[in-house]
């Protein structure tokens, strides 16, 4: 074989042997990666789901239950299809995440949970706080149980309502304090504790010494502001227009922006930016 013929052939070689390395090394992935990838919802849309790390930072602002679950255990299946069953049950604040347990499908993240939270056998139950810390933990049960034992967690939520561009205050003592369930303070009037489970806006609303609808807002100093012909009474949630947000459930970082007016989009987006972060 001539010398110039081995070259081309040796280069030839090194170059597949290269690119099948290549295209090995892109479609490889990491175990740990694919799995954390691919687990599931229990339940679409649902607030019952299978741990992954993303879950769990996600419901960061809920009331987080770690349930840990063992395929091998037979009372932690019925439970299992319990919350499955009865998810509509699970309160909108709630988030139920389902924590393998020493069993086949146990992975690290998940061993580190239990240990972190002392968990030492199946069918353990441990609701945390935003701050991972441990708000109450129990053993055994299923729907009934869950709600039972749940504790609430005092939630913070903002709002801002602008009338014609003007920027209302509550300053005014007669704002303050007015419920035991959802208040406002002197120290930052645009904040509403809420210490209740299920208190909607309106029922917050419904509290201070104004009135307000869908169509219409009535000051605490008499004037009143409807939807007519020209100006519309609107309100944003979250930075979202949802017209009936009065009769939802106040949840931990809701913003609520109400404004009055006619206004153009970016005065609009500057009364979003008006309203505080309530977990900061």
């Amino acid at each position: 074989m001539k010398i110039s013929t081995l070259i081309i052939v040796t280069v030839i070689t090194v170059l597949l042997i290269f690119s099948g390395y290549t295209v090995f090394r892109q479609n490889s992935v990491n175990p740990n990666d694919a799995a954390e990838k691919n687990k599931p919802l229990i339940a679409e849309n649902s607030h019952y789901v299978e741990y992954s790390k993303a879950a769990y930072n996600q419901a960061w602002d809920k009331r987080r239950v770690l349930f840990f679950y063992a395929s091998w255990c037979p009372i932690c299946k019925p439970a299992d299809e319990s919350f499955k069953q009865n998810v509509s049950r699970i309160p909108e604040d709630v988030f139920l995440i389902r924590v393998n347990y020493n069993d086949p499908d146990t992975d690290q993240a998940e061993k580190n949970l239990a240990r972190k939270y002392g968990v030492v056998y199946q069918h353990t139950f441990v609701q945390i706080d935003q701050n991972e810390n441990v708000v109450t933990k129990w053993n055994g049960g299923e729907i009934d149980e869950l709600l039972s034992e749940i504790k609430f967690t005092e939630k913070k939520a903002a709002f801002a309502i602008f009338t014609n561009g003007t920027f209302r205050i509550f300053t005014a003592a007669m704002y303050h304090n007015l419920s035991p369930n959802a208040f406002i303070t002197a120290g930052n009037p645009n904040i509403i504790t809420i210490t209740k489970p299920e208190i909607t806006w309106q029922e917050f609303f419904s509290t201070l010494p104004f009135s307000l609808t869908s169509e219409c807002l009535t000051t605490g100093t008499n004037e009143t502001f409807c939807s007519n012909g020209d100006n519309e009474l609107k309100f944003y949630l979250n930075g979202e227009l949802l017209p009936t947000v009065l009769g939802q459930e106040i949840m931990n970082g809701d913003k609520l922006l109400v404004t009055f007016g006619n206004d153009s989009e970016k005065t609009l987006q500057d009364q979003m930016a008006r309203v505080s972060n309530p977990l900061e």
